[in-house]
């Protein structure tokens, strides 16, 4: 006899339908969130991005601004102008590869209209440019303000609003005051996130067309011929570490463990660069190696993350990645023989801006990698995918002047591939379109192409490198012989209201600790602190209590050697708040958390600016 058959009954069925119903009703609304949550982090990206790009105009905008008032024009008329100046570099820089993207919207629109209205029309941008003839507002109106656009309508837009300000008489030269922009983001809610002012820097008029306002021995070329000042240079980024091409290495993280956040831009060149910590980047990380035996070294293997939302810029003769590499913006790799992506079960994301990697010899790609912008990998020799996943939406560039390998099943968008041979082994390979310019094809019994390659008669030009990435283009400043140092606590001088100044030398741990903490500086002030020699910034440097979080605010940091904070610190976390640091060379051995933020564009004015370079050229040669 046969068995008989038993199927669901209708109480089961509807049993398991009840499942689903409440499984949807618990998951669905959590999923629903995490996207709403991951498009806001994109939207705080854009605006810090765009924060960058203010900071690097302020001056310039100043300077029009007070050009076309005294040129008569009213305050509209003249903000008019600067506002179509502002908008036609935008839509020059963010364009294309390096377009903003609305990530509710998709749009890469920028738009502008002259008034800052109450409610503003639909407009599905990624920036909006807005001007006011009022003064700028102070920090604290902005997050009720009535008068700023906002709303589900612009949901995921980056606002600037460009505030003129007026023009003021000091000592018979005409000023531009309580000018500047309001930047922000507009969350999926419609309100306002991330805002930042960022003021024009009070500047007389005679130095305005577009200068800074520094005045002439703010301008003064160093020994490279850069006119980017010290000052400047804190500004741009609030980590630099500028070793040279013989001594220094440069050795940020523990052995893979330990975290480093940088909440704006860093810049490290050295010999040597390990970078072997999980580490997350707001603004744009610059690493160059220096020399002919240089190497940049990124993670040590263990499935550490690097994470950068600007701009990645990579250089060295030899780069070595071994850790997840994840980034929001266009990145760059210039190795004048290796780019290693090595076989440690990692990651490479790549997403925003644009990819472009080349070598001098070859590239080795053995990690898995997903890009949903153009790819561009450029070999002196061989261009190698070695065994693991490659999913490239965009178009993608692959040229080896030996050979080009994937032996691997892979996904490519638009693609083009270079090479004397072309050996894709028994993988399949996937493209949109294959436009090839190869002398030969080398695969085993099984792999395909699709769709058929179309063959050239001649090649394609490489995609242009258009990030230029100057090798030493900083040194790093020695101390004049013939200055005094601080002998105690007592700064070189505190009797400006917002600056004070400490000069040490080879300071030890009782010395620094009375500088880095010492009661008798206004804690609101900026702490310019500059060192001769290298320093050790322990426990016993700051308290004498292990495994305290130690929270540094305000401080202004040049040294001319290097900074240490060595594993027997015992720092549960060490950062530093509204602060900048130059130095030669850098060893982190924290086993916690390092973290710097930026200096505040609202605090770190002008005067200060001019005030740090003047101590700088007072002290330093």
């Amino acid at each position: 006899m046969s068995a008989t058959k038993k199927g669901f009954t209708l109480i089961e069925i509807m049993i398991v339908i009840s499942i689903i119903g409440l499984l949807s009703i618990v998951l669905v609304p959590k999923v629903g969130s995490i996207k709403l949550q991951s498009k806001n982090k994109n939207v705080s990206t854009n605006v810090l991005l765009v924060r960058s790009y203010l900071d690097n105009r302020a001056g310039k905008d100043a300077g029009l601004y007070s050009d076309y008032l005294d040129g008569q024009n009213t305050k509209s008329q003249a903000l008019e102008r600067v506002l179509e100046n502002i908008y036609n570099d935008m839509t020059s820089t963010f364009s294309e590869s390096d377009a903003l993207i609305n990530p509710f919207s998709g749009s890469k629109t920028i738009n502008k209209t002259e008034t800052a209205a109450k409610n503003s029309s639909s407009l599905k941008s990624s920036i909006l440019l807005y001007y006011s003839s009022d003064n700028i507002p102070k920090d604290s109106e902005l997050d009720d303000s009535s008068l700023l656009p906002k709303g589900d309508n612009i949901r995921g837009t980056t606002v600037i609003v460009v505030y003129g300000g007026d023009l003021a008489i000091k000592e018979n030269e005409k000023y531009v005051t309580n000018g500047g922009y309001v930047l922000y983001g507009i969350d999926d809610s419609g309100n306002i996130i991330n805002h930042y002012l960022i003021r024009f820097p009070a500047l007389p008029t005679s130095s305005s067309s577009g200068s800074d306002g520094n005045d002439e021995d703010d301008n003064n070329e160093d020994d490279n011929g850069n006119t980017e000042t010290i000052a400047d240079l804190f500004q741009s980024n609030c980590l630099n570490i500028l070793g040279d091409s013989i001594t220094n290495d440069i050795d940020i993280g523990n052995n893979g463990s330990g975290n480093m956040n940088i909440n704006g831009s860093a810049y490290f060149q050295g010999k040597k660069i390990n970078f072997v910590q999980n580490t997350d980047v707001s603004g744009n990380l610059t690493l160059v190696g220096t020399g002919d035996g240089s190497n940049v070294n990124i993670g040590v293997g263990n499935n550490n993350t690097l994470k950068v939302n600007g701009i990645t810029n990579i250089q060295a003769k030899d780069v070595n990645i071994k850790s997840n590499l994840d980034t929001y913006n266009s990145i760059y790799i210039l190795a004048d023989h290796d780019v290693t992506f090595y076989n440690t079960g990692i990651n490479a994301n790549l997403n925003g801006g644009n990819a472009y990697i080349k070598s001098g010899n070859d590239i080795n790609f053995s990690t898995n990698l997903s890009s949903s912008v153009p790819v561009n990998m450029i070999a002196g020799n061989n261009l190698k995918f070695d065994w693991y996943a490659t999913n490239i939406t965009s178009t993608t560039y692959l040229k080896g002047k030996n050979q080009v390998y994937i032996p691997q099943n892979a996904t490519l968008g638009n693609t083009y591939i270079e090479a004397n041979t072309f050996n894709y082994g028994d993988a399949d390979i996937e493209t949109s379109k294959l436009n090839t310019y190869v002398q030969n094809f080398s695969h085993g019994n099984g792999g395909f192409l699709k769709p058929e390659p179309e063959m050239q008669s001649d090649s394609t030009p490489e995609p242009e490198f258009v990030n230029d990435i100057a090798t030493s283009k900083y040194q790093i400043k020695t101390i004049k012989s013939d200055i005094s140092y601080n002998s105690s606590v007592n700064p070189y001088d505190n009797n400006d209201p917002n600056l004070a100044v400490s000069v040490l030398k080879n300071p030890d741990e009782n010395t620094l600790k009375e500088v880095l903490t010492s009661q008798n500086i206004d804690a609101n002030k900026y702490k310019l602190v500059i060192i001769d020699g290298d320093i050790n910034i322990s426990k016993r440097s700051i308290n004498d209590y292990s495994n305290q979080d130690i929270t540094l605010n305000n401080f202004i940091i040049y040294c001319t050697g290097k900074i240490n904070f060595p594993t027997d610190s015992n720092f549960s976390n060490v950062t530093f708040n509204n602060s900048s640091i130059i130095t030669r060379s850098m060893d982190t051995k924290l086993q916690s958390k390092f973290s710097i933020n930026q200096l505040d564009t609202n605090q770190y004015n002008h005067n200060i600016k001019k005030k740090v370079n003047q101590y700088i050229n007072q002290f330093l040669n």
